[in-house]
């Protein structure tokens, strides 16, 4: 990985020069940090992809697919191997969103619940919204795949056009005798594909004989405080400042 970045010639990047460095302004070679950088390429190969028309198709030499398996695994460890190793990382850049999905799912719960309702989201007197919207990025979907364990260090691929990530609310009605908690699951779709978070796997957090099904707990490791908390951690004189959570998670470690 480091000498993708400075651009030494592994042999991995041997391979995307043979085919690419010709394309390159003064045929200058290709790397992480190269002008365009190897994310500059990655996107343009992705955006023409999604396109069917035949004018928008790029060389044969860019669309080889040994290729693009050799940028996709760079860029994915270069972009998201932090959220994978480091908890500041993952606190930082995605806790805040996912904590507010949690935040809005357990409105959902409470609201009806307080109104008398039994909290399934079906009562007229629930406040919560039935559905939410985000409009993300690319990047924002890879962060969350990757926070919550479902791809690993460097591994998964990225998310391709039109790609979306569904946090789906539901209630078992049949379950006397336990809290509100613990009766709410949360499935987690992806490009209408069903996945199972392997911590919730780990600690037996799902709905027997379904593990896709995970219940509704908050991660404080993750999510932590959306106000107080997370300041904290952006915090300069706080010991663990931006530039230690840079060297943490150099591009030296990734």
């Amino acid at each position: 990985m480091l000498n993708a970045i400075t651009g030494d010639p592994t042999e991995e990047m041997k391979y995307i020069n043979s085919l690419m460095q010709k394309f390159m302004p003064q045929q200058s070679s290709i790397a992480v940090n190269s002008t365009p950088k190897l994310h500059g390429i990655f996107d343009t190969i992705n955006a023409t992809m999604a396109a069917s028309h035949p004018d928008l198709r790029l060389p044969k030499e860019l669309n080889d697919r040994r290729a693009y398996a050799i940028m996709n695994r760079i860029l994915m460890a270069e972009e998201y191997s932090g959220y994978a190793e480091n908890r500041e990382c993952r606190r930082l850049g995605i806790g805040a969103l996912l904590g507010e999905i949690v935040q809005t799912m357990e409105r959902r719960i409470w609201q009806g619940k307080n109104n008398d309702g039994d909290g399934d989201g079906n009562d007229a007197s629930s406040n919560g919204p039935r559905l939410a919207l985000y409009a993300a990025h690319d990047s924002t979907l890879a962060a969350i795949l990757t926070s919550l364990g479902v791809w690993g260090s460097g591994q998964g691929h990225w998310p391709p056009y039109t790609s979306s990530l569904a946090l789906e609310l539901f209630k078992l009605r049949e379950s006397q005798g336990s809290d509100d908690e613990s009766k709410h699951f949360v499935r987690l779709r992806y490009n209408d594909r069903s996945l199972i978070l392997p911590g919730c796997r780990l600690k037996g957090l799902y709905l027997s004989g379904r593990e896709d099904f995970c219940t509704l707990v908050r991660d404080d490791c993750l999510f932590g405080d959306l106000k107080g908390d997370l300041l904290a951690c952006c915090r300069l004189d706080s010991g663990k400042s931006l530039a230690n959570l840079r060297q943490g998670i150099g591009r030296e470690n990734v």
